[in-house]
């Protein structure tokens, strides 16, 4: 948490809850979506790499699988994934 060096203890406490937050949304991911979710969000990988990394059959394949996952675990809830500026992940 070093990037919050200079928030307020208020301030941490939201992060962590909203880190915790999307982490259980993620484990909620169907398991195929959740690896293309993790290899875009977190690794910030091209469309065209995630498809020849999971073997898919085009750029286009990984980037519906990746709007998939941010949308999964919303369904019942209404809601995607998203930051705490409420924005869409990636």
């Amino acid at each position: 948490m070093q990037r919050f060096a200079d928030a307020t203890p208020s301030q941490h406490a939201t992060a962590r809850e909203t880190e915790a937050r999307l982490e259980d949304a993620v484990l909620r991911i169907n398991p195929r979506y959740r690896e293309t979710f993790c290899l875009r969000a977190y690794c910030r990988m091209p469309y065209s790499e995630i498809a020849a990394a999971m073997d898919l059959p085009s750029e286009n394949t990984a980037n519906v699988m990746f709007l998939r996952a941010r949308t999964e675990p919303g369904r019942a809830r209404g809601g995607a994934l998203t930051g705490s500026s409420g924005a869409p992940i990636v």
